[in-house]
């Protein structure tokens, strides 16, 4: 799992553990990453915590090998790594800072899938959680290269469902819902000036709410990991689309929740 020294990540490798799964962390952050570590292992399991530029491929590469010596397989790669990126009018945007949100969420995704499915294909089974967020399926005025790393990781995990058809591998995007977690403080902070007041407010109400989103967030996982829905692979999944999906159970449409062009018609 990327990003899984805090927030959302954190949560999501805590949710695993509780499951007995075995867990690979990586951060760039090593302090963060012990504490991480033995918060993970206080569930019973094994966990290796590396370090981590995920928008490195040579240490990505490194990651994936240590991972296999450690535990033999990867069973779930859940990408998670991410960057907010900066905040404010595209032309007044640093393009440095632009660009490296375009690394750490995109291409590191890229890095570790491309390094993580032949395993995969090899042992003839598996599953790819792709974490996608705000600005994925619709437009996110002054987070630019946020919204457009997360559009292309949508694509990126249909078109990777197609190329992967009857190979025993799924890939989902999943949507974990508005957060409070320090990606949010940062977006509040920043965005102060640029926010409406009622973009302001959702924000603040979501501390608030941290707890039943991280429910929703659960429920959805252990959905996708225990029945591992093959009418929901390549698709993005909203957190609050969880019980809807389930009565549908195989009455979903072939073009629910992909990115798709709408035509003009007179």
């Amino acid at each position: 799992m990327t990003g899984a020294s805090k927030g959302i990540g954190l949560k999501i490798a805590h949710i695993l553990a509780e499951k007995g799964y075995n867990i690979v962390i990586c951060s760039r952050n090593s302090a963060e990453l012990k504490v991480a570590q033995t918060s993970i292992e206080s569930f019973g399991v094994k966990c290796l915590a590396l370090r981590l530029d995920i928008s490195n491929y040579l240490q990505c590469k490194s990651f994936v090998e240590k991972a296999i010596k450690r535990f033999r397989k990867i069973d779930l790669l859940v990408n998670n790594a991410g960057i907010q990126g900066p905040i404010g009018n595209f032309w007044q945007n640093d393009l440095k800072k632009w660009k490296e949100t375009i690394d750490i969420n995109l291409m590191g995704t890229i890095y570790i899938s491309h390094l993580v499915l032949p395993y995969m294909l090899k042992q003839k089974s598996g599953t790819i959680i792709n974490l996608a967020g705000g600005g994925a399926a619709y437009s996110r005025p002054f987070y630019s290269a946020y919204s457009c790393s997360k559009t292309a990781l949508v694509r990126f995990t249909e078109t990777l469902n197609q190329e992967l058809k009857g190979k025993n591998v799924l890939v989902f995007s999943v949507a974990p819902g508005a957060i409070w977690t320090n990606m949010t403080k940062t977006a509040l902070k920043s965005g102060a000036k640029i926010l409406d007041k009622r973009s302001i407010n959702e924000l603040e109400l979501l501390r608030k709410a941290t707890d039943l989103a991280f429910y929703k967030l659960e429920k959805l996982f252990m959905y996708l990991i225990d029945k591992k829905p093959k009418a929901l692979s390549g698709k993005l999944i909203h957190v609050n689309e969880i019980e809807d999906i389930k009565k549908m159970k195989n009455k979903i449409k072939e073009d629910s929740g992909l990115l798709r062009r709408v035509g003009y018609k007179s």
